[in-house]
């Protein structure tokens, strides 16, 4: 692998960027490409950069054609956050219908190891209820489960990805990946750093004892090409399989105050104000009547606090035994480099 051809989709978002960095790291003289739309923004110097959307064919053939890779990894999605919807139309044109013509093409060009950035979000069946440590081998959201259009199109792709797997040609597997933080976030620790600035951080929903999966996003690269490596060298396993890839499970409100720990705030356990879950949702509930009333979106909704008080964790039992995957830089540290960037570079969090 060391001098082979890769392609990394959606090389320029969050998690994309991070597979750049790693492979031009782990591996100097290979020859690394990005497929972008924006192919201008979390560049690194070695790598080419190409503009195109996932949702083009001609698109894809232009850039595969170029880069010729042994290798592609599928990063792009349209990720849809709370306060950013988008038509149910827009995220399957991008989110399945992207894959299919992702795997078509990389059949046609010959490619031999496709690796799929997933998320643990299509094993959640019914999102108004906790998820506790899912297996790879549990349900899986399908078009009836009580979830949203963003996880159900995630866990159709998920599905393609698996079923296009081909033990003489094309070997493909799908990556699930718990709740990621790290350089380039523009989603996760922005929304905790706000909480931080706003001065709310000593708040806390319900007891405090639900757990979430996390993931740093420099780890999950450094799955990514361990799956890719697994692949290429035929390793039991892995072809035609999802992977959960989770760096551990810490109590969620342990988790946001480690990361205003990162940002130099320590919030000590005296300092907690419990704010009951019952009253919490009521204001939630007017909050969204008074949004859709004048017409705009809400900034708090019943949906984003069952992140706050359910348990959202996914076992990683099957990346440790078929990828060997440990996660290299450990959580305090993933959360300074983390928080640093977040704090440097988002214009609404510098100080």
């Amino acid at each position: 692998m060391e001098t082979a051809s890769y392609l990394v989709i959606g090389g320029c978002g969050h998690q994309g960027a991070h597979i750049v960095r790693v492979l031009l790291e782990k591996y100097p003289k290979a020859k690394v490409a990005v497929m972008s739309r924006n192919p201008n923004v979390h560049t690194f110097p070695g790598a080419q950069y190409l503009k195109g959307d996932v949702t083009s064919s001609d698109d894809l053939r232009r850039v595969f054609d170029i880069c010729k890779p042994l290798v592609v990894f599928h990063t792009a999605a349209l990720i849809v956050a709370f306060r950013k919807k988008q038509p149910d139309a827009l995220i399957k044109a991008v989110n399945v219908d992207g894959t299919l013509k992702v795997i078509e093409t990389s059949k046609s060009f010959g490619v031999k190891a496709l690796v799929y950035t997933s998320s643990t979000s299509v094993m959640h069946i019914d999102q108004s209820k906790p998820m506790t440590d899912a297996l790879e081998s549990g349900p899986e959201v399908n078009e009836n489960s009580k979830t949203n259009s963003y996880n159900k199109s995630k866990a159709e792709a998920d599905r393609i990805v698996r079923a296009a797997n081909e033990d003489n040609g094309l070997r493909t597997c799908s990556l699930r990946i718990a709740a990621i933080y790290g350089e380039f976030d523009t989603e996760q620790l922005p929304g905790y750093l706000n909480v931080l600035q706003s001065n709310q951080h000593r708040m806390q929903i319900g007891n405090g004892e639900n757990r979430i999966s996390v993931a740093y996003s420099g780890n999950v690269a450094h799955a990514h090409i361990l799956a890719a490596e697994k692949l290429l060298a035929g390793a039991e396993g892995v072809a035609g399989e999802a992977i959960t890839i989770s760096d551990g499970s810490p109590k969620f409100w342990d988790h946001a105050r480690a990361v205003f720990r990162a940002a130099g705030t320590d919030v000590k356990p005296n300092q907690v104000i419990r704010i009951p879950y019952a009253l919490i949702i009521l204001v939630a509930l007017v909050e969204e009547f008074l949004a859709w009333a004048i017409g705009r979106h809400p900034t708090l909704t019943r949906e984003s606090l069952l992140f706050s008080v359910n348990d959202y964790t996914a076992r990683n039992d099957k990346a440790r035994k078929v990828l060997g995957y440990n996660p290299p830089v450990g959580y305090e540290d993933s959360l300074k480099r983390s928080v640093k960037w977040c704090l440097e570079n988002i214009e609404d969090l510098k100080k």
